[in-house]
């Protein structure tokens, strides 16, 4: 809800009255600060006006009925003109538009890219169809305007695809709706069409949801930099996988209501500050260089901590065990800050983005050749692949639209077509000295048998090319396979944090209030994962963490505790996870486990974790002191001094 002063944002001095100016209290993915101008995407359906839609040539029946008849004729072939000459010029407009869409998917995602550049052409061959301009004319030659015109063609064609069974045709009705809406901005100049092309540096990109297709459109597609500085919407949780993409790209993300959303106009300056939970709405000077100077701060901490992430893969804790951290990785946008990031390997592949963004139509040559494109990709070795656990394809909770009983029949279809993709591309790594680089996981695993129908499916589908099978490792994230971990026969397990969690805890995961009962450190949670690591040890199966919770540093030291010297996170966190880890005494850290293990609530738990990472110079909003050293004794130091960068 809009207010007009700051809450406790340490700005009530500078905040002077405006009033323009507010406060929007918005949920956060994190602590960061970002600045910039509001950019509102939006190409929505402008309908004719009833004005439109009930005059004839321009005019009502009376004013009609008024005019001589000489005067009749030569009114409506003006109009005619007029209206046919506006449509010509917003089809010509619109021709343009998508001109420019496609010569951009020249350098779309590599996931993409094939069909961005085979669906835009035939869209433009539709936009510049004679048929259609035949028919609109038709209805501006019987006194329609060209608004009218334009809706009610596009409207029948729509219509066409509506009614059809096959839902792949269906789908060219919503090709054809942005047809119109786009045109119709054209029609209308003083309508802001804006798209993602429209995107410019500095952004704080508003909509209401936005799609997993558009993040490619997040970075400059020339020089690799960010064009947005932060993204807001008000439909979607905070744990998305949207969500939780944008962040991984270093972006803070927000989600507000519909009703402070409108408040929101395009150019409007804006602050998101995560620490606060709040979006400042045209602040004025002062507010704005307060801030400035936080941002500087925090992007000098970035900086100085991917720099030193940068000179190993791997960190050891203070008494010498070696921390491996991966990095989890969905698109091939991601590539290029992930060999920055220089992870061990990528922990955790996430494919069903790739499957969302070709509208699940990918085959077995297509997923080997987006898979191995990105594995080279992210390697810093420039004739390397990136060691990569890939996760098959997996459509439950947000990642589908579908029915669940029809999302259920086409991730096995789909899962059967990747896994040939993954057997041709273990033969092509193998062949070109990259033994060992690809590993394959189940998500959503529930029971024994749940795996060993998925390892026969590898099985067959190695049989029907005559090569080699691979042993599948297991994804840890449904309540009920805890109890069999005894009994399966993985090649490794992966702990997948976030759906563990919440279902572990009955929350709803896509409900935008599940980030208030998520709480990691909830004995189920740490009791699972200390049962994770005996059996791992117990059985000789290495295993591994994902998700948000390995992603946090304030949750590091506890992970490590539980004995995990694997984890795999966002991109834009592993080097702070990676510092983390280099300041924890593994002693010290298990010590903090299984003293938080066997504490009762929530606040006490949360409060000695507090306290321990405050000792390792990692403060409450989540800042780490660059300062920092371990203490002489080899206690965790508690320094009340954690230097505050603001």
């Amino acid at each position: 809800m809009g207010t007009d002063k700051p809450e406790d944002s340490g700005l009530t001095d500078t905040f002077q009255a405006n009033s323009s100016a507010m406060i929007i209290d918005a949920s956060f993915s994190g602590s960061k600060v970002a600045i910039g101008k509001i950019f509102i995407l939006e190409n929505n359906r402008i309908e004719p006006s009833k004005e439109d839609k009930s005059l004839s040539y321009g005019l009502d029946q009376e004013q009609m009925d008024g005019l001589l008849e000489v005067a009749v004729a030569a009114t409506k072939e003006s109009f005619v003109q007029e209206q046919k000459n506006r449509f010509a010029d917003a089809r010509a407009r619109t021709v343009v538009t998508y001109e420019n869409y496609l010569a951009d998917a020249e350098n779309a995602s590599i996931e993409v890219r094939d069909i961005a550049l085979g669906s835009l052409s035939t869209e433009l061959a539709v936009i510049k169809d004679p048929s259609i301009l035949k028919k609109a004319h038709k209805k501006i030659d019987d006194g329609a305007t060209a608004e009218v015109a334009l809706d009610e063609v596009y409207e029948e064609q729509i219509n066409i695809f509506r009614a059809m069974e096959d839902p792949y045709l269906r789908k060219y009705m919503v090709e054809l709706d942005q047809h119109r809406s786009t045109m119709q901005h054209h029609l209308h100049p003083d309508k802001t069409l804006t798209t993602l092309d429209n995107i410019e540096e500095g952004t704080l990109l508003v909509s209401s949801s936005l799609p997993l297709h558009a993040l490619s459109s997040f970075r400059d597609k020339d020089t690799g930099k960010m064009l947005v500085n932060g993204a807001i919407a008000y439909d979607g949780s905070l744990e998305s996988h949207g969500a939780i993409l944008i962040t991984g790209m270093g972006i803070p993300y927000a989600r507000i209501s519909k009703d402070d959303m409108a408040r929101m106009k395009n150019g409007d300056m804006a602050i998101m500050d995560g620490g606060n939970g709040q979006i400042l709405l045209h602040p004025n000077k002062a507010v704005i260089e307060s801030y400035e100077q936080r941002v500087y701060a925090q992007n000098y901490q970035s900086a100085t901590l991917l720099e030193n992430a940068r000179k190993t893969k791997t960190v050891k804790t203070l008494d010498g065990v070696k921390i491996n951290i991966h990095a989890n990785f969905a698109i091939s946008d991601e590539a290029h800050d992930l060999k920055i990031a220089n992870p061990v390997g990528i922990g955790l592949y996430r494919t069903e983005i790739a499957a969302s963004m070709r509208e699940n139509d990918i085959n077995a040559l297509v997923w080997k050749n987006i898979i191995k494109q990105n594995m080279e990709a992210s390697s810093s070795n420039d004739k390397g692949c990136i060691g990569t656990t890939v996760r098959t394809i997996d459509l439950s909770g947000d990642k589908s639209d579908l029915p669940k009983s029809e999302c259920e029949v086409l991730q096995a279809s789909m899962t059967k077509e990747q896994m040939r993709g993954l057997l041709l591309l273990q033969q092509e790594l193998v062949a070109d000295g990259h033994k060992s680089k690809l590993k394959v996981m189940v998500p959503t695993v529930s029971s024994v048998e749940d795996m060993l129908v998925m390892q026969k499916m590898m099985d067959d589908r190695a049989e029907g090319l005559g090569v080699k099978s691979i042993k599948l490792g297991c994804m840890v994230e449904v309540p009920s396979v805890l109890s069999e971990l005894d009994k399966l026969d993985v090649s490794f397990m992966s702990v997948g944090s976030n759906d563990l969690i919440h279902d572990l805890l009955g929350i709803d995961r896509y409900n935008s209030e599940s980030i208030k009962k998520y709480d990691p450190t909830n004995p189920a949670v740490l009791k699972a994962l200390d049962h994770v690591h005996d059996v791992g040890n117990e059985r000789n199966i290495p295993f591994s963490i994902c998700g948000n919770m390995a992603s946090e540093p304030k949750y590091t030291a506890l992970l490590i505790g539980a004995g995990f010297t694997n984890m795999s996170a966002k991109i834009d966190s592993i080097p702070e996870v990676k510092e983390m880890a280099s300041r924890v005494d593994m002693q010290d850290a298990r010590d903090l486990f299984d003293r938080i293990k066997e504490t009762d609530t929530r606040s006490e738990r949360e409060g000695i974790l507090q306290d321990y990472n405050k000792g390792l110079g990692l403060g409450v909003n989540g800042k780490l002191d660059l300062a920092w050293t371990p203490s002489q004794d080899g206690d965790v130091p508690v320094n009340d001094d954690t230097r505050d960068l603001d």
